[in-house]
């Protein structure tokens, strides 16, 4: 068959009649309902959404508070345990570390490990819990001679707990320290210091990491003072600081023996 054939049967087919479409009909508006509760419906709505935001926001602003910066359970509970023991604690806010009279220093450590520290600097506590350092830190662990105090706070910036003891503390209260050491050390160095007399003294140096973008803040340091510890307070205050330095190491990366 060819195309002629076909296009000559396909128009030799009777025309199928077509349908009249049907006639237009009016067009009407959706008509919107009304309920005379839906108000009331909407109120409970808005309250149980504005009391979820203001829960919401009261666990985002603990979170902030706690996680880094605020006094959180675990320094409150430290702070109460050395006080009852007698200790004196303090948080101070940090010591200059990169800038020194709203100038940037030439250097982030004091360079070749150095010991003299730029003019117009002094610590703000003693012991240090914060501040210029030099470029080497002191291998963890526990001493019976002393340590140099300017690598001891590179140390704290790690996230570090550092005890000092001075000569006239009794030797059964360095036997508590050397008891406890053993128990958990990573992070911690504990050694005499002369001048502290018959004092113990705990020191850390946290950092709020999210405050890094605040060029005049510098994080917070940690001292107690204490003629006489325990166990349970020394846990506590390590607990509640280790770990928490500007610079921040896994606790577990601070092993005995290391740097």
């Amino acid at each position: 068959m060819t195309k002629t054939t076909a296009a000559t049967i396909v128009s030799a087919l009777p025309k199928k009649a077509r349908t009249p479409p049907p006639p237009k009909r009016p067009v009407q508006a959706p008509k919107v309902r009304s309920d005379r509760h839906e108000p009331r419906f909407n109120q409970k709505m808005v309250a149980i959404l504005v009391g979820s935001a203001v829960v919401i926001a009261a666990i985002v602003a603990a979170f902030v508070l706690f996680a880094d910066g605020g006094e959180s359970s675990a320094a409150t509970s430290a702070t109460g345990k050395l006080r009852a023991l007698g200790c004196t604690v303090q948080e101070l806010p940090a010591a200059p570390n990169f800038r020194l009279n709203g100038k940037q220093l030439p250097y982030r450590h004091l360079p070749n490990g150095g010991s003299v520290l730029p003019k117009g600097f002094a610590y703000n506590s003693s012991p240090p819990t914060s501040g210029i350092h030099t470029d080497a830190t002191v291998i963890y662990g526990i001493y019976d001679q002393p340590v140099p105090t300017v690598s001891t706070v590179h140390n704290l910036e790690h996230g570090a707990i550092v005890i000092r003891y001075g000569p006239q503390v009794p030797s059964s209260e360095v036997e508590k320290l050397r008891e406890f050491y053993p128990d958990d050390p990573n992070g911690l160095v504990i050694a005499p210091m002369p001048g502290l007399g018959k004092t113990i003294a705990l020191t850390a140096w946290t950092f709020d990491q999210g405050r890094q973008n605040d060029r005049t803040y510098q994080g917070e340091g940690h001292l107690a003072k204490c003629t006489s510890v325990d166990s349970d307070a020394l846990k506590a205050f390590v607990d509640a600081y280790r770990g928490q330095g500007p610079e921040r190491f896994a606790v577990s990366d601070l092993k005995p023996g290391g740097p």
